[in-house]
């Protein structure tokens, strides 16, 4: 009886241990031996198993050699899950309606067989996201400067593909990309009109979800500062004034020199002239002089009753020199005097 009793305990409980310890030893890779490859698969809808996408209604298709006698394809959560839903006769696509998708990752499996078994099983990745971004508040801040826009920020989140990118428009036009980080920082826009402004911000995930906030932000025309009555401001709100300032008081500078040394260009001329007038007085006073004194001594000579050869021609040799010097000394008096005007 208890010779019995081990029997059945034995059969019953350690040899099912034993088979599934011998089977866990076995290759999975070498259970597929002699069946047929893992098929290649493809899609038109969505080509990129790393991309992710809306669900929609999408086809996927494969080469089918002429040994598969058998399909089995199925949309699993898992890509180490053997397809169970099999196709006799063999097919070459598989179609997934929209509702049919679930949100996150899953795979579609596809198998072959032949006429002896299944071969290995291919795993395509498809990512599904069908819910927009978390609702968010877009923040308006006044520009600082001499341009007139705002600076706009905003920040949200997506749990499953994650934030792509935001879009800002100003009343619907000019739609500008703007990346999650300067969003985040802050981006300045540039604002045109006067009056309520509608900011829109439009915030994309991975799988093109998007969700958009508006807020109204009120435009005044930039602020002019007296440069009168505040001269500073006047010069910080306007860049470009204070280059002019600068170019303006060079050139002031420069005229001013120049008007310098003019006058006392002028004034040096003027003295030139006065000195080289009162030189022409006092030489005309020297030759004066010394032609008085020159024809009286060529009178007292034009007195005797007889001159000698040598008198005469001494007496014709002075009127001659007289009359020489005084034609020179007019000439050179014209000269300064043309140099001077």
């Amino acid at each position: 009886m208890r010779v019995l009793t081990f029997a059945l305990l034995v059969s019953y409980v350690v040899m099912p241990s034993i088979v599934s310890a011998q089977a866990s030893e076995v290759n999975l890779d070498e259970l597929y031996v002699g069946g047929p490859d893992a098929p290649t698969i493809l899609s038109v809808e969505y080509p990129d198993p790393e991309k992710w996408y809306k669900a929609g209604d999408v086809s996927f298709t494969w080469p089918l050699p002429e040994e598969v006698v058998a399909v089995a394809a199925e949309v699993v959560s898992d890509s180490e899950t053997e397809p169970m839903e099999s196709y006799r006769p063999p097919v070459s696509s598989l179609s997934v309606k929209s509702g049919e998708w679930s949100e996150g990752v899953q795979y579609l499996n596809v198998q072959f067989k032949n006429d002896e078994k299944w071969g290995p099983f291919a795993s395509y990745k498809v990512m599904i996201d069908n819910t927009a971004p978390e609702p968010f508040s877009v923040q308006v801040a006044l520009h600082n400067g001499n341009q007139q826009g705002v600076i706009v920020s905003a920040e949200t989140t997506d749990e499953l593909s994650g934030l792509s990118h935001f879009e800002l428009s100003v009343n619907g036009a000019s739609v500008q990309k703007v990346s999650v980080e300067e969003a985040r920082r802050g981006y300045f826009t540039h604002i045109a009109g006067e009056g309520t402004q509608n900011i829109r911000m439009t915030a994309y995930d991975m799988a093109g979800n998007l969700r958009s906030e508006t807020t109204p932000v009120l435009s005044l025309p930039p602020t002019t500062i007296d440069p009168g009555v505040n001269p500073v401001g006047y010069v910080a709100s306007e860049p470009a004034s204070l280059l002019v300032a600068i170019m303006a008081g060079l050139m002031l500078l420069t005229f001013g020199y120049l008007i310098y040394e003019r006058q006392r260009y002028a004034v040096a001329v003027a003295d030139l002239r006065r000195e080289a007038e009162d030189i022409q007085t006092q030489m005309l006073r020297i030759f004066s002089a010394l032609r008085e004194e020159i024809y009286d001594q060529i009178g007292a000579i034009n007195k005797k009753t007889r001159l000698t050869k040598k008198e005469k021609e001494a007496v014709d040799g002075l009127n001659k020199a007289l009359t020489v010097s005084e034609k020179l000394l007019e000439k050179e008096i014209k000269d300064v005097k043309k140099l001077l005007k």
